[in-house]
Order: C-alpha cells, then sequence, then structure tokens
C-alpha cells in the first residue's frame, strides 16, 4: 500500500526528458512557420484589395522563387550573404549582445576584398582568392571590434554603437568610391574591376558560384565553435548568465571582444561574396540591405547554423520570387515591401511568444 502511494515525477525520468526535448524542437520548428504562413495570410489582404487573387499571386511568387533554374539560382545567389551575415548576428546573440550593425559590417568587408581585388593583377587564383577572403574578413571584424571594445571596456551600449557604425561604413564607401578609389576616368561611382583572380568561380552552368558553398562552409564551422570547442561553451555561458560566468572564472569582457569580432568577421564575408560572386567592384547601394534582412533570418533560424541556412533560403526565396510576382500579376512594388516586412514583424513576434507565456506562467503562480 505505501509504494501506490508514491509520488512520481515523470519530467525527471529518461523517458520525461525526452519527450520535454522532443516538444521543445517540435515549438522551435513550428513557431517559426507559424509566423510566416500567418504573415502570408495577413500580406493576402492588401494583394485582394489591390484587386489581385491571394492564391494567383502566391502561385506565382513560389514560380518565381523556386519553380524555374533561373529562379532557383536566383534564391541560392540572395541567401549566401543573408547566410553568412545571420551567422555573424546569432554569434554575437549567443554571447548576449546585438550587433545590428551587420550593414555596415558588409561594406566595410566589402572596402577590405576590393582593395585586394584592385592590387593583386596577376597573382595566381590560389593566392588571390583566399587573400580577397581573408581581408574581407579582418576589415569587417575590425570594425565590429571597436563596438565590442566600446561595450566591454566602457559599458557603452552595442547597440547605439553598431547603428552609428552602421552610418559611418555606408557613407565611408560611398566617399572612396567617389574619390580616391574612384575608376578612371571618374564618371561612375565605383572601383576598378577587380582581378579575374579573384573571382568567384561559377557553378552547374547557372550563376550560382563558389559563394555559396563558404557559407555552408562557415555554417558548419560556427556550428562546431559553438557547441564542441571551450571557445564556444565560454561564448554561451556569458549570453547565458553573464554574473555567474565572470564568477566561475571566464573572462566575460575578453569573450564579447572576441564575439564582436567573430559577428563582424562573417558580415564582413557577406560583403566579399557580393564581390567576388556578383558584383566584381564595389558600387554604391550595392546591398539592398542584407545586415538589416540578416537579423530577421536569425531569429527565423532560432540562432542555429542549421536554422540559419533554410531561413536565408526561405528569405531569399521572398526577395527572388516577389519581384516575379510583382512582373506577373502587376503587384506594386510597396505591397511586396510590405508582405516582406509583415514576414520580418510575424517572425519577431515569434521568438518572443515563449517569453511572454513564461511570463504569464510565472505572473500566475506569483498570485
Amino acid at each position: 500500500m505505501t509504494e501506490n502511494l508514491q509520488p512520481t515525477i515523470p519530467d525527471q525520468t529518461p523517458t520525461g526528458k525526452t519527450n520535454k526535448t522532443f516538444m521543445s524542437s517540435l515549438t522551435n520548428i513550428l513557431l517559426p512557420l507559424g509566423a510566416v504562413l500567418l504573415a502570408m495570410l495577413v500580406g493576402a489582404i492588401p494583394i485582394a484589395i489591390a484587386g489581385v487573387s491571394p492564391l494567383d499571386a502566391y502561385r506565382e511568387l513560389m514560380i518565381g522563387a523556386f519553380g524555374s533554374k533561373f529562379g532557383i539560382s536566383e534564391t541560392i545567389i540572395k541567401s549566401a550573404p543573408l547566410i553568412l551575415a545571420g551567422l555573424g548576428f546569432a554569434f554575437a546573440s549567443r554571447c548576449g549582445l546585438f550587433n545590428i550593425g551587420g550593414e555596415g559590417q558588409i561594406y566595410i568587408g566589402a572596402l577590405g576584398t576590393t582593395l585586394v581585388g584592385i592590387t593583386v593583377y596577376g597573382l595566381s587564383p590560389w593566392l588571390a582568392m583566399p587573400l580577397a577572403i581573408l581581408v574581407g574578413g579582418l576589415f569587417g571584424s575590425f570594425w565590429a571590434a571597436i563596438p565590442g571594445v566600446l561595450k566591454a571596456r566602457f559599458g557603452i551600449s552595442e547597440v547605439i554603437t553598431t547603428i552609428m557604425f552602421n552610418y559611418i561604413g555606408i557613407n565611408l564607401v560611398a566617399y572612396l568610391i567617389r574619390g580616391p578609389l574612384v575608376e578612371p576616368p571618374g564618371y561612375f561611382p565605383e572601383t576598378a574591376e577587380l582581378a579575374k583572380s579573384t573571382w568567384y568561380p561559377m557553378l552547374f552552368g547557372s550563376r550560382i558560384h563558389l559563394g555559396i558553398l563558404v557559407a555552408v562552409l562557415f555554417s558548419i564551422l560556427i556550428y562546431i565553435l559553438l557547441w564542441h570547442t571551450p571557445l564556444g561553451y565560454q561564448v554561451r555561458a556569458v549570453g547565458m548568465n553573464a554574473a555567474a560566468a565572470e564568477y566561475a572564472g571566464i573572462k566575460v569582457k575578453r569573450n564579447m571582444i572576441i564575439a564582436m569580432m567573430i559577428s563582424g568577421a562573417l558580415a564582413g564575408l557577406a560583403g566579399t561574396n557580393e564581390m567576388l560572386g556578383i558584383q566584381h567592384r564595389l558600387i554604391e547601394a550595392f546591398s539592398p540591405g542584407f545586415g538589416f534582412d540578416a537579423i530577421a533570418v536569425s531569429l527565423l533560424g532560432q540562432n542555429h547554423p542549421l536554422g540559419i541556412v533554410l531561413s536565408g533560403i526561405l528569405f531569399s526565396g521572398l526577395r527572388a520570387g516577389a519581384g516575379a510576382m510583382q512582373r506577373a500579376v502587376g503587384i506594386p512594388d510597396a505591397i511586396v515591401r510590405t508582405l516582406q516586412g509583415l514576414v520580418v514583424l510575424f517572425v519577431v513576434a515569434s521568438t518572443m511568444l515563449p517569453q511572454f507565456i513564461a511570463r504569464i506562467r510565472s505572473f500566475r503562480q506569483e498570485k
């Protein structure tokens, strides 16, 4: 009789823990997907008001993104910088830092790559291309290190400094390509063409270039770094609880600076990707906001490298398909931008939902 009255705690059994982990993983998958579907549902309202069938519009969007060889190649091309910049945002987030300076770091990384590309004519591709990639990453890393030092040493919010450095980086590039780096005779605000030895080779007989493989490679490397190295453990520990990490002997300030430097390097590589794979010269406004979209890409991917790869493809598909949808059914550009904004809005809201539910439960327990 006594044995039958003993309380049981299922969550403490291996099966209970497994079920809890499974439900948590399922929630992490379903919430972002639900956010995207809800955004599409709300986005159908302005499409219908414009006199277009939402089903026809979304069908054209899918065809434009994944329904042809050209559409697939454009989706893949646009995904590479989103994945790299998204990885950068995620790495800083894992350390408890909000690096929204990805756009500026993309421009500075592109500047570093360009400086190499216009000076290595005649150098072997086996040296020129890795050098261009390395310098692009280093330039982005340097640009992010400054806000990182200001945060670690003086407690200055990285949100404010990275916003400011976005404008500084973009306008610095604009000045250089109109002045010191302008291509002779200076009719257009652009640099000279990069040496062909630095260009990414094309793949599969399409516009897809080596940059997508670079993005996937760094996704794997960042996963290994975060979850299978001492540095990754320290970065994640600081992000979870900086005070507890410092009490445990982890150097919080050093890890903050390192995290920002790696974050900036990844964003800088997104700029490198555009220079070596697409533009082949530095021009104004070469980035349509990759650094800002990368925030939503990272949030949708739960700040996990695999999730970021998948969400990067989704967002690039929206970019590639939106143009096709606009051409096919005549939707105004403003509605296309509204749809993209709704996706970002609902994705961000979905990431905050678990915290909101947890606070409600905590409030009820306190009462």
